[in-house]
């Protein structure tokens, strides 16, 4: 008698009940069938209500054409298994089964996958259903390189390193920093922006433009306080420049001249011994 019963809804877990068309039920050779349609290649088949009910904990909707998982591998990716913020990145109608491989070796077992967008490099990348359900409160869809970019990277150092060209501190900076709607057009094509003109800049609230040049004052190119910063125009910071260099030779010429006269009087005053 259970085999000639209509199954209803609550005879199937919530999240494959899309995949049960209720309204087809018929009998086939003296058994109740249901059409149940595949959530990996959406291809319909007729399957004994009585497999469908009985096997209600592990059913799947799955065919056999798209391989043999196991277990909760075969499980479909739903809404419901993610969360608001990171639904945009997850194709649920990309979703299919793969070799699962452990250190590089397959295994007996496929799972199911689903296609990911990276939100930081809009990069596409397959990752496993039971990965993204049961990360639910921490997936981030990151990929491993964005992942352990910038501060995620335990050796992270604040994304500033000296330009070993000119001595300047690059810093790097993120579309997604709040000021930087402000010094869009002043950051380089590889993100990073001289720190002396990025403070000067969220100093004044505005961009720098090309021919605007800042100074540091004690000479210091790592000292990027705004205390030590001076915005000048192109030839006065030429200027500026080329007197500090002068007046840097004047005191070498003048530190010379110091020791000369220090060898002088040494030499004098072993003349006068005499």
């Amino acid at each position: 008698m259970s085999r000639r019963r209509l199954i209803v809804p609550d005879d199937i877990r919530k999240d494959v009940r899309q995949y049960v068309i209720f309204d087809e039920q018929e009998v086939v050779n003296g058994i109740l069938r249901i059409i149940v349609v595949c959530p990996v290649c959406r291809k319909k088949r007729h399957v004994s209500v009585y497999a469908v009910r009985y096997s209600k904990d592990t059913f799947t909707a799955v065919c056999a054409g798209c391989n043999k998982p196991r277990g909760k591998s075969a499980i479909p990716l739903v809404e419901g298994d993610i969360r608001e913020d990171v639904k945009q990145y997850i194709d649920l109608n990309s979703q299919k089964f793969r070799r699962v491989s452990t250190n590089g070796k397959p295994q007996k077992y496929n799972a199911l996958y689903v296609l990911v967008t990276c939100k930081r490099c809009n990069k596409q990348r397959w990752i496993r259903c039971t990965t993204v359900r049961y990360k639910r409160e921490t997936f981030t869809t990151l990929c491993s390189g964005c992942a352990n970019a910038a501060e995620n990277n335990p050796r992270w150092a604040g994304g500033k390193h000296i330009d070993a060209g000119n001595g300047y501190v690059k810093i790097r900076v993120f579309e997604t920093d709040s000021y930087y709607d402000i010094i869009k057009s002043m950051v380089r094509c590889d993100n990073t922006i001289l720190e002396h003109r990025l403070v000067m800049a969220l100093d004044l609230q505005r961009a720098l433009e090309r021919w605007e040049h800042v100074h540091h004052i004690n000479g210091k190119k790592s000292d990027n306080r705004i205390e030590n910063l001076r915005l000048v125009t192109p030839e006065k910071h030429r200027a500026i420049t080329d007197m500090q260099v002068e007046i840097k030779h004047l005191r070498l010429e003048n530190k010379r001249i110091r020791q000369e006269n220090e060898e002088l009087k040494e030499l004098l005053s072993e003349y006068n011994e005499f």
